[in-house]
């Protein structure tokens, strides 16, 4: 249906003891934008995430939930001319992340609706796009975000450190796979440029320090 203005119906339920009547309005419109949902747009190796889409009518109002409707969700590289599997989408069931039976249904059919669970593969930038299937919502444009996919890494020492003035130490720095043990990076190593905030207070020598010379 073609909703010029919003419709919409009440839904109400009588309890068969007391007679209590509960009642909701439910509203009907047309679906004129859509925007994926995230939590974050970072994301790290081997890591998941859940992206969510979300519509709206031509007034702005948003749909309470899209679960149900057939979703085509797709993944593309930032750089086309880049290869590299960066981000998959990967199944609800088999990382333990909590759904409705409905979304679990689908997925067993090789459907998708409006929720997918991503898993960062390997560093780079990649663009989600979702479209609606069906030819009912053919007028509605695609909607896509732009994720990062990022190695986890940490510094060693972790925690504060207090020099005297011309004092020395040295940081190592690791790589923290989410299904590994961490590993030291050999440095130094062109993949990786160190920064300080306060050159004044504080010099980085990412090869060996005049000291060691």
């Amino acid at each position: 249906h073609n909703y010029d203005h919003p419709s919409s119906t009440w839904l109400t339920a009588t309890h068969k003891i007391d007679g209590r009547i509960l009642r909701t309005e439910i509203f009907f419109a047309d679906i004129s934008k859509l925007e994926i949902l995230t939590t974050t747009k970072v994301i790290f190796k081997d890591s998941v995430e859940t992206l969510v889409i979300q519509a709206f009518d031509e007034n702005g109002n948003i749909f309470s939930s899209l679960e149900g409707i057939d979703v085509e969700w797709s993944v593309q590289p930032e750089n086309l001319a880049d290869a590299t599997s960066v981000l998959k989408i990967v199944p609800f069931k088999e990382n333990g992340v909590e759904v409705s039976s409905l979304l679990l249904r689908m997925e067993d059919q090789g459907k998708q609706s409006s929720k997918i669970l991503v898993q960062g593969v390997d560093t780079g930038i990649v663009r989600v796009i979702a479209k609606l299937k069906h030819s009912e919502y053919r007028s509605v444009a695609s909607t896509r975000v732009v994720l990062s996919v990022l190695e986890p890494l940490r510094l060693r020492p972790t925690q504060p450190i207090y020099l005297s003035p011309v004092a020395e130490i040295r940081y190592t720095l690791e790589k923290c796979p989410q299904r590994a043990a961490p590993h030291r990076i050999e440095l130094p190593n062109s993949n990786y440029i160190w920064s300080t905030s306060n050159t004044t207070v504080w010099l980085l020598y990412t090869s060996p320090s005049p000291r060691d010379a």
